[in-house]
């Protein structure tokens, strides 16, 4: 079905999220090529991603992430509808020692791809197999359901009914348990048991999810067919070939129904069940990946719109279809129409919520604030909630909006403390508290988080290793942070913010009067491949300066001074450095050299705090001896 394609798309891309989380710099040209893949995916350049992730692991192979970067050209095949070439990448993948829960992943979507291709003999086989591996893990819900699907397509009626009841008292909280109904109710028909599979599907009808109520609408359609036949009312011609179409897509007889609705709407083109036929027979192709053919159909049908009155639903599909051809323009244009005339459409939060993922990845965080809000004021259902409170919370981090953070995501987890995205908007949570100043309570969170993931080696956990190192070095725990920081290294060998650890390393060295080891630890920020152009790398030369202002060596302190001033767009940082380089000639009786360097601070860098001291410095005829400014700068990141 359609329902579950969609509901898998949308899985891809949070697990791409959660991988993504912290990956803003990076460390050295292989860190960077893998970054550049990776920007690649959450773009939704499925082929260039997926080349890109494959020559990295080829280029790369002994380094920690070439394993997790054939995973994700996996995943950005499966996006692009390349699914033999997919798995043959997994099950070269799950062949070599692999991450344990690198394994699970890619084992559930060997499974779940065998599944989409239609391929019911191994995809059965390799569930069946995921179940007795991982017994108690939650994606068996999604295990049964496919098992379900699987069975009641070979029309071992009794077995699906089963399978679906087992997922549906087993997880009772899955964010796949309308489509698991959906699957009981279609078994419940099969059986002309009409009255449960009815009661399931009134109630489902009422969903906020769009893809649930149109297949819920087919469903009791169909139901009611069933009936009238039962009961001998005759149907006139078209409509009764509408319902033969459409038991024969329930039985999973695809190129007959698509043959029947074609006749439909050449023999009957006037008739009001014409653009009904089409859109059946486009959602046949949609199923079949056969998005130009299904495409085709729907804007014929939206070209006589003011004759069709389930114009959304055709928007809708076609937006979809477009978007998996990856003509994303059109796509959001049709989205778009379906945002500004159909406000109160199902399919409308769905729709407004892809709307606001494009706007963010075109890096519009404003257009997609503003789209989120509005999913979030709709009656969206619970799955789609959550994602847009993600999604909420992690524009308004871009943003640097950490009450909002903070806020969001405890509004996340009120919705589903169980969801996929749970663990990474805790994290946020944390973060949120961290960027606020909060140490006390964010070292609570992070421990607490850090123990619910002992175990787990996704990459995003190394940023919590960081943050707790960090919140011990404000504490001035300065050897504790350096072995928390040892562990980081040994847990997470390919963390992405290598310069971010090494420059807190060099902090606490520095602390421990260590001065010659800081320095070496700061001069890995700078030749860092991507780091040396941050924040951190302004803050660290500028450190290399102190540590030499401490051991008395003026000239070496002047040099790595005025290279921060140069190097580093950071008017903070040039400020100061140019602040210390004046007191270390001050220091040597060179005045009039150290009031060049105090001039420059006042016309240069007027704005910083360090222009009033250099102003007072340029005052006083007799300048007073120089005091290190350490201490006086403000760091974000301790």
């Amino acid at each position: 079905m359609l329902l579950k394609k969609l509901f898998i798309a949308r899985t891809l891309v949070v697990h791409a999220l959660l991988a993504l989380v912290t990956a803003t710099a990076w460390a050295d040209p292989a860190d960077d090529a893998f970054a550049s893949a990776y920007k690649q995916y959450t773009a939704g350049e499925w082929a260039t991603a997926a080349q890109s992730l494959v020559q990295f692991s080829g280029d790369f192979q002994s380094h920690p992430r070439a394993n997790e970067a054939l995973f994700y050209a996996a995943e950005a095949l499966v996006q692009d509808n390349k699914l033999a070439e997919a798995t043959v990448m997994l099950e070269d993948l799950v062949s070599k020692e692999i991450d344990p829960e690198l394994r699970r992943q890619s084992d559930f979507r060997l499974a779940e791809i065998s599944y989409l291709d239609g391929n019911d003999a191994d995809a059965r086989k390799r569930l069946i197999a995921f179940r007795q591996a991982y017994p108690n893990d939650s994606l068996n819900a999604m295990v049964l359901m496919y098992l379900g699907e699987i069975d009641l397509a070979s029309e071992q009626i009794d077995s699906a009914i089963s399978l679906f009841s087992e997922s549906l008292e087993n997880y009772p909280k899955s964010t796949c348990r309308q489509q698991v109904q959906l699957g009981l109710a279609c078994a419940w028909l099969r059986q002309k048991q009409v009255k449960p599979a009815v009661d399931v599907l009134e109630q489902l009808v009422k969903s906020s999810d769009a893809t649930v109520v149109r297949s819920a609408k087919d469903l009791l359609e169909i139901a009611a067919e069933n009936e009238n036949v039962a009961g001998g009312t005759a149907l006139p011609p078209a409509e009764a070939a509408l319902a033969r179409a459409r038991q024969l897509q329930q039985a999973r007889q695809l190129d007959a129904a698509i043959a029947q609705f074609t006749a439909i709407y050449r023999q009957y083109p006037n008739s009001p069940q014409a653009p009904l036929a089409k859109l059946g027979a486009a959602r046949v192709h949609l199923e079949q990946k056969q998005y130009r053919e299904a495409e085709s159909l729907l804007a014929s049908i939206d070209e006589n719109g003011a004759n069709v009155t389930n114009l959304d639903a055709v928007l809708y599909e076609r937006g979809w279809a477009l978007a998996m051809m990856e003509v994303l323009t059109k796509s959001d244009e049709l989205f778009q129409r379906l945002h500004k005339e159909f406000p109160h459409s199902i399919y409308w939060a769905d729709a407004t919520y892809r709307l606001a993922e494009r706007s963010a990845r075109r890096g519009d965080s404003k257009a997609a604030m503003t789209l989120v809000g509005e999913v979030l004021d709709s009656k969206c259902d619970d799955s789609l909630r959550v994602h847009a409170l993600y999604l909420k919370g992690q524009l308004a981090a871009t943003d640097q909006e950490w009450a909002v953070v903070s806020k969001t995501m405890d509004e996340l987890l009120a919705s589903d403390a169980n969801s996929q995205l749970a663990p990474a908007a805790r994290y946020w949570k944390a973060e949120a508290t961290f960027r606020q100043k909060d140490f006390e309570s964010a070292a609570e969170q992070f421990e607490i988080l850090a123990a619910q993931t002992s175990g787990r080696a996704e990459t995003w956990l190394a940023m919590v290793e960081l943050r707790r190192a960090q919140i011990l070095a404000h504490k001035e725990e300065w050897q504790q942070s350096l072995d928390m920081l040892t562990n980081l290294r040994k847990r997470f060998p390919a963390f992405a913010q290598k310069h971010e650890a090494d420059y807190l390393e060099g902090r606490c060295l520095a602390a421990l009067a260590l001065l010659d080891d800081a320095r070496a630890a700061y001069m890995r920020v700078l030749a860092s491949a991507s780091g040396q152009d941050t924040e951190t790398a302004a803050m660290a030369a500028w450190m290399i300066g102190e540590s030499y202002f401490h051991q008395k060596r003026y000239p070496e302190a002047i040099e790595a001074y005025e290279q921060c001033a140069r190097g580093h767009k950071f008017p903070t940082w040039q400020s100061a450095s140019l602040l210390q380089a004046g007191k270390c000639l001050q220091l040597q009786n060179k005045k009039s050299e150290a009031a060049e360097y105090y001039r420059r601070v006042v016309n240069e860098f007027a704005e910083t705090t360090y222009a009033a001291e250099a102003r007072e410095r340029l005052a006083t005829t007799d300048m007073p001896a120089a005091e290190t400014a350490e201490g006086k700068a403000v760091s974000s990141r301790e």
